[in-house]
């Protein structure tokens, strides 16, 4: 439910070593009078601490290679545009993929869960 957190989230699961993160977006809505340069601040340090929790995670790396840069690659434009381009997947594609993405996301996340949670 927050826009912030999920360009955060999905930007680093688009690249591989967190110094290559782009903290522009809190900018761009300090330029467009959305936020104060105050609230800026603030979301940018709970920004910084997602980043590091996020490259820290021990399975990082498979979740973004091995799921969401091939989901956003290929499903996502479809959804997204609603199949307006050449050679769209039809609907019972898309939920058949979205469907194994979700399931081999679960399985990642919790081979990776410790044991005392």
């Amino acid at each position: 439910n927050n826009a912030n957190n999920r360009s955060t989230v999905s930007g680093c699961l688009n690249i591989n070593k967190e110094e290559k993160f782009d903290y522009s977006y809190l900018d761009n809505l300090v330029e467009k009078g959305k936020i104060t340069f105050k609230e800026k601040e603030e979301k940018l340090l709970i920004q910084k601490e997602m980043v590091n929790r996020i490259f820290s995670l021990s399975f990082k790396k498979e979740l973004s290679d091995k799921l969401y840069k091939k989901l956003s690659q290929g499903s996502r434009n479809d959804i997204n545009h609603a199949g307006i381009r050449p050679s769209p997947k039809d609907a019972d594609y898309l939920i058949e993929r979205l469907r194994t993405y979700y399931e081999k996301t679960v399985e990642i996340i919790s081979a990776n869960k410790p044991i005392n949670e």
